[in-house]
């Protein structure tokens, strides 16, 4: 069979499916995106005519507001129906009438409006930049002839403003176009048939500003506003929209997707949408165009982006193939870590790397086993006396000393027995702590014949018993103490203490000189290369010693549970285990 690189397997393998997966999802993506372009800009279009409507009806809905205020407010129609035709009438001074007017019509100055009123179709007063009252003639003017006279305005259109063009005054404001919003009014409040009527004025070169501002200058719409009569108040489209005014077009029927026609303050105008689609044309080709670009760009990225892909994934397996190769435990060659930016493959490489390591550790710690086996199979040899003749021979001496009672040799020799006894027990997995703790005091006993004056306090709490340890482990330290202590009188303390945790720690201290900087340095060296060489250990079955008592400590804990410390200037050795970080010693 044919072998092939793997980055050769992975880019032809991806490819295929990148390829045709992309293909898929970008004709989905882009033909989703031109709908969904077409169907924002529709709705940005109708969100604009919607807000523009708002904006108009708010706008003549604050006109009627101030028209409303004014026909409500009694003081400025008895001034305007009675007190200023009546001064007028009299040929008096007028000023402080107009003033008044002024004063009760004050919002006027806010919204540029002009106010116009005329009184039983006898007098005509007009507050503008100027103010004027005249005496009109109702048979040469018609504005208001099909003015029906009830509660609801009237939105005009007014080519000029012939009540003012009537009085002839050069002082008029009459020259101009308006927009004009009129309803009658009564002294009594009574809107139907009202004598008066009251127009509320804007000039429309001011209206056309107001309405750019309110639509924005969109050039999204083009905005034609009209009257009741048909007349444009507001026109931006250059094409004729007198068949868009028939009834069949109003109350927001849309002829096509181009013409809005709407009908606004209570029908009074009719607002005429014409929408741009030559910004929508561009756009959806603009947007093609770019789809195309943008796909012929996309493929050729992932065409890129798999053979990068392929390569990434391939060359760091191929190094840690290739690293994995070269491991030679037994001449101490282990792996060296792939470093990597694939997070699995940094995970995989950095397995390896503790699984080597591991193995490593653990050849070394089978070679040190196998090591101490041996020397503890030398030291048996060294030590087998015929046990059970050893052991026949104390008891008999035992016998003799009782029948004899000599009580110091008597127990010598029962002490004796249980020490040899603990020793050549066969216990692979530790004993209790009290079991080591009697075979201390065994050889405690002993020791007194040789120090008579010795002091030795054995503080173990009563829940420590049942902990396990390896054996002789506690005895070599004592018997260490008994070696360093104050000979004169000797005094030895083995203190206990149990931590919550679980941890626990023993004490072995004398009251000799200590140890010295330089020899506990000396005795932590022979503790690290303990596990290396069995030839550091003491070959004296009864001699284990400190570094000993390390080696098979660490090797039954563990080097991160196991607690070893030696104290300077102080003659302390401490042993434990740790359950977590912080348990401490005594």
């Amino acid at each position: 069979m044919k072998k092939h690189l793997l980055s050769q397997k992975l880019f032809r393998a991806y490819i295929g499916w990148f390829i045709c997966f992309m293909i898929v999802l970008l004709s989905i993506s882009i033909g989703f995106m031109a709908f969904m372009i077409h169907r924002n800009f529709e709705d940005t279009q109708e969100q604009l005519i919607n807000s523009i409507d708002e904006n108009v009806q708010n706008y003549f809905e604050e006109m009627n507001a101030f028209s409303m205020e004014l026909m409500n407010d009694q003081t400025f129609k008895k001034t305007a129906v009675i007190q200023l035709p009546q001064e007028y009438a009299d040929g008096k001074s007028t000023t402080e009438s107009f003033s008044q007017l002024y004063r009760d019509a004050y919002k006027m100055f806010q919204k540029s409006y002009n106010v116009g009123i005329i009184v039983n179709d006898s007098y005509y007063i007009w507050m503008g930049r100027r103010y004027h009252i005249h005496q009109i003639d109702p048979a040469q003017i018609h504005t208001y002839d099909t003015l029906v006279r009830n509660e609801k305005p009237v939105v005009k259109y007014l080519e000029q403003n012939d009540y003012l063009a009537f009085s002839g005054s050069e002082e008029n404001d009459g020259d101009g176009s308006y927009i004009t919003l009129s309803r009658s009014m009564d002294l009594k409040n009574q809107y139907l048939n009202g004598k008066q009527i009251l127009e509320i004025q804007v000039e429309t070169e001011d209206f056309v500003n107001d309405m750019k501002k309110l639509s924005g200058d969109s050039s999204a719409v083009q905005i034609n506003i009209f009257d009741q009569d048909g007349n444009a108040l507001y026109q931006e489209s250059r094409i004729d929209m007198t068949e868009y005014l028939k009834e069949d077009f109003r109350g927001g029927t849309l002829k096509s997707d181009v013409i809005s026609v709407r009908e606004l303050f209570e029908g009074n105008l009719t607002v005429i949408y014409m929408k741009n689609s030559g910004d929508h044309l561009r756009m959806r080709l603009a947007f093609w165009v770019l789809a195309l670009l943008a796909g012929c760009g996309f493929v050729g990225i992932i065409l890129w982006m798999t053979y990068r892909v392929s390569q990434q994934i391939s060359e760091p397996i191929s190094m840690i193939c290739e690293r994995v190769g070269k491991i030679n435990l037994k001449e101490g060659r282990g792996y060296e870590e792939v470093e990597t930016d694939i997070e699995e493959l940094q995970m995989l490489s950095h397995s390896v790397k503790e699984m080597s390591d591991d193995l490593q550790e653990s050849l070394q710690e089978i070679i040190a086993l196998k090591e101490y086996e041996l020397h503890a199979k030398l030291l048996a040899l060294q030590a087998q006396m015929q046990p059970h003749f050893l052991f026949n021979t104390l008891m008999n001496i035992t016998s003799l000393a009782e029948e004899e009672g000599n009580e110091r040799i008597y127990r010598i020799c029962m002490n004796l027995t249980g020490m040899f006894r603990y020793i050549s027990a066969d216990n692979p997995e530790g004993v209790n702590l009290y079991e080591e703790i009697r075979h201390v005091e065994n050889y405690v006993d002993i020791m007194k014949e040789r120090f008579p004056e010795s002091y030795v306090r054995i503080d173990i709490p009563l829940e420590m018993m049942k902990i396990r340890i390896p054996k002789l482990t506690v005895q070599p330290l004592v018997e260490n103490a008994f070696k360093y202590c104050n000979r004169n009188r000797p005094e030895i303390l083995v203190k206990g203490i149990m931590e919550e945790s679980g941890g626990w720690a023993i004490q072995v201290g004398d009251n000799g000189a200590g140890f010295s900087h330089e020899k506990k340095a000396e005795i932590m060296r022979k503790c690290e290369e303990g596990l290396k060489s069995e030839n550091v250990l003491s070959n004296q079955i009864n001699g284990m010693g400190l570094v000993n008592v390390y080696a098979r400590m660490q090797l039954f804990y563990g080097k991160e549970s196991m607690l070893y410390q030696i104290e300077e200037n102080r003659g302390s050795v401490i042993i434990g285990k740790r359950n977590r970080k912080d348990d401490l010693p005594i």
